[in-house]
């Protein structure tokens, strides 16, 4: 699944997403970044963030597909996929740490892979940068 912001995400810069952890406690009991796990994956709709620094390990999704502990997917390259149609997307260059438009042939490619350039920076700059650690998403 690819990542598409919900509509109210685009309004909130991310120190007032990152203040509003008390919204996100009643979905979990543990740590901070647990509870941002959660804050993110409701404003911005994104589907299963899994990484779980603060507990040492991931969520069973991960643990029971170990290609998602070690792929960070804003590490990737850039992938149309074999497809010929031309839907423009957003991939993240690692190398120049921005995110840039390419064309997305409509099939396979790999995660590395948004709909919106501000998805894009939100994911691998922006939370990347503020939990100082990689993490993972995982289709639900």
């Amino acid at each position: 699944m690819l990542a598409t912001p919900h509509p109210r995400a685009l309004r909130y810069p991310l120190q007032d997403l990152v203040k509003s952890w008390v919204s996100c406690q009643a979905h979990t009991q543990t740590s901070r970044v647990n509870i941002m796990k959660w804050l993110f994956l409701q404003l911005l709709t994104l589907c299963c963030l899994v990484i779980s620094p603060a507990a040492g390990s991931f969520n069973n999704y991960a643990e029971s597909h170990p290609e998602r502990r070690s792929n960070n997917f804003c590490d990737l390259p850039q992938d149309p996929g074999p497809c010929k149609a031309t839907f423009p997307r957003w991939w993240y260059d690692k190398g120049s740490n921005t995110c840039s438009e390419f064309i997305y042939g409509g099939c396979q490619g790999n995660r590395n892979n948004f709909q919106t350039k501000i998805v894009c920076q939100v994911i691998c700059t922006q939370i990347r940068k503020s939990l100082g650690l990689p993490y993972l998403l995982g289709p639900c």
